[in-house]
């Protein structure tokens, strides 16, 4: 495959083997530690100059049972391709688009004619190297991990005398509680690994508060939310905090 040779190789080649495509690489903190699109071979070709020696990506291997040919028409055909490769920090997952061209002007006689080339790349990783995720026997069976809330609420609050012991204090910080960084650090919970999570306003789901009028979860037109009474509870909750 076209693809698995990217890496090994120097940059100049990978422009030969894509072009004329212009392919398309979506990042999901594999290679960048953020979410990044790249389209063109000029900015793929800069992505891969800046990150590969920092994220150090290798033993790249296929997964078989997600590997496909697709040729929904005679005219029309693609192949996908499921890979698992690792970083310095971690286990990443990718998948790659591969599309037939011809190696030459002329009509296509056998399969030797033409070559597989990425036309679209997508890097994702999935867990980092030392934190394992606290899902099935990992996970601790003891409700609230053997703690009481204020037990727990005072080991966060901890943080803020990270000064005096480096060891006590978060190892990410979040900015901004709103959706996106509670999915964060919910995330970094699962992994053990302390986060700290800092927001402009007083507090938690004042951006919600200050953008919407009105929110309704659970009404008689729409019946898709039956927990609507924990909501409510996590409302009262977080009006407290």
């Amino acid at each position: 495959m076209a693809f698995l040779l990217l890496f090994p190789v120097p940059i100049c080649f990978l422009t030969s083997i894509l072009y004329p495509l212009v392919p398309a690489w979506r990042d999901v903190l594999a290679l960048t530690w953020d979410i990044r699109t790249f389209i063109g071979l000029p900015k793929i070709a800069a992505l891969l100059r800046a990150r590969l020696a920092v994220a150090q990506p290798r033993n790249f291997d296929v997964v078989e049972p997600y590997t496909d040919f697709h040729q929904p028409y005679p005219d029309l055909a693609w192949m996908t391709l499921m890979f698992k490769f690792e970083t310095k920090v971690g286990r990443a997952t990718g998948i790659a688009r591969l599309v037939p061209l011809r190696k030459s002007i002329g009509e296509i006689q056998s399969l030797d004619d033409i070559e597989w080339k990425a036309y679209t790349v997508f890097t994702n990783l999935d867990s980092l190297t030392g934190f394992l995720e606290k899902t099935g026997p990992l996970r601790n069976s003891q409700r609230l991990g053997g703690k009481t809330w204020a037990t727990q609420r005072q080991a966060t609050s901890e943080f803020l005398v990270a000064e005096e012991d480096e060891e006590k204090g978060p190892k990410v910080l979040i900015i901004g509680a709103g959706q996106s960084g509670l999915e964060v650090a919910a995330r970094l919970k699962a992994l053990e690994v302390p986060a700290l999570v800092i927001d402009k306003n007083d507090r938690i789901g004042d951006n919600w508060r200050s953008r919407h009028e009105t929110l309704c979860l659970h009404d008689p037109v729409c019946e898709l939310f039956p927990f609507a009474g924990a909501v409510l509870q996590l409302i009262t909750m977080l009006k407290r905090v």
